[in-house]
């Protein structure tokens, strides 16, 4: 199983980056596509809630809901 790093959890959110979030989305996409499964570590979710409250100002609220909808994904 392969783990995802906070990087790409918040690149993928974000797409602040538009090169760095095509990157990320691409290799969720070609995990999904291999039928692999993803593992996001407790320390990478709650190190990306932290970015994304600090760095980028999102409601927590908001990161909830974000983070409930990946969860979803068949590929986490």
């Amino acid at each position: 199983m392969i783990a995802v790093d906070t990087n790409v959890l918040v690149r993928f959110l974000v797409r602040d980056d538009a090169k760095q979030a095509e990157a990320a989305r691409r290799r969720l996409k070609l995990a999904e596509e291999r039928r692999k499964r993803l593992k996001v570590p407790l320390l990478v979710v709650l190190e990306t809630i932290w970015v994304l409250e600090s760095a980028y100002d999102k409601a927590r609220s908001d990161i909830l809901d974000a983070i409930r909808d990946m969860r979803q994904m068949p590929v986490f």
